[in-house]
Order: structure tokens, then C-alpha cells, then sequence
């Protein structure tokens, strides 16, 4: 039965097909799975879980990647080296985002206790992601006359 007809006979008898019950509740203990479930119900598109990490892209389709053991990680890389000079100003105007340099490239990471309230924590994650983007689109471009570019 779809959805639609589902509705047109909601008045001749009820219809368990349109909303269906959970047959049980339980919450979730695996802190992977509620990352994920969290990142898919915040409008993240892309999540999928390979193994112990989860990749998943924001609105802006910034692909990043967020891991969880003591404690959930999202992590996204620029590839751009920021100098240290930029990366403190960033993290001064950002506080909740840490920039680091990790293989040659800036990577910004949110780290998170496991009982934290991810609905607000991941709008926080997707505004710090783009405001990493539009900086490291600054830096590289304070870095073309290095590079030759």
C-alpha cells in the first residue's frame, strides 16, 4: 500500500502503513551508530560508516570524516599549510575548532565528550567546517605569489 492511498483510506480504517510503530526503544550504546544517526537526522548527506570511521559531506559538500572512542572526533583537512600565525588568529575568532597541520595540510578537528548534545554540536561542526573552507581559500591565496600560482 503507498503512501497515498494509505491517506485516502485513513477514514474507512486505520492505517499502520504511513506510520509505522517501532516494535521496541532502546538507546543507542554504540557512540558510532548515534554519531551517524545524529549526522543523517542534522541533514549531513553521504554518511556511511566504514569500520571505525564515518565520512559523510555538509551542505557546502565539504567531505569530512568524524571517528568515536573516548571521545567523537570530526576531523576535515584543507589543502593548504596555514602558517601558525593564521591558524592562532583562526582558532581566536573560531574557539570551539582546533587547526593543526597533519601530512602537509590544515586539518581542523572538533573533539566532543560522548554525552554531548550533538544536535547543537554538529550545527557548530558545520559552521566551523565552511569558515575553515573560506580561510583556507584566503590562505592559499596569500600563497599563490610563493608557489608561482
Amino acid at each position: 500500500m503507498t503512501t497515498n492511498e494509505c491517506r485516502v483510506r485513513i477514514h474507512r480504517a486505520p492505517c499502520v502503513a504511513a506510520h509505522p510503530i517501532p516494535r521496541y526503544t532502546t538507546r543507542m550504546t554504540d557512540p558510532l551508530a548515534t554519531l551517524a544517526q545524529a549526522m543523517t537526522s542534522a541533514g549531513f548527506d553521504g554518511v556511511e560508516v566504514d569500520g571505525p570511521t564515518i565520512y559523510a559531506r555538509t551542505a557546502d559538500a565539504l567531505e569530512f570524516q568524524a571517528t568515536a572512542d573516548d571521545l567523537y572526533r570530526l576531523s576535515i583537512r584543507y589543502a593548504v599549510r596555514a602558517t601558525d600565525a593564521e591558524r592562532a588568529a583562526w582558532m581566536r575568532a573560531n574557539p570551539k575548532g582546533r587547526l593543526d597541520i597533519a601530512q602537509g595540510e590544515t586539518e581542523l578537528t572538533l573533539s566532543l565528550p560522548l554525552n554531548a548534545d550533538l544536535t547543537a554540536a554538529l550545527f557548530d561542526w558545520a559552521a566551523l567546517a565552511h569558515a575553515g573552507a573560506v580561510a583556507a581559500v584566503e590562505w592559499r591565496r596569500r600563497q599563490k605569489p610563493l608557489y608561482g600560482m
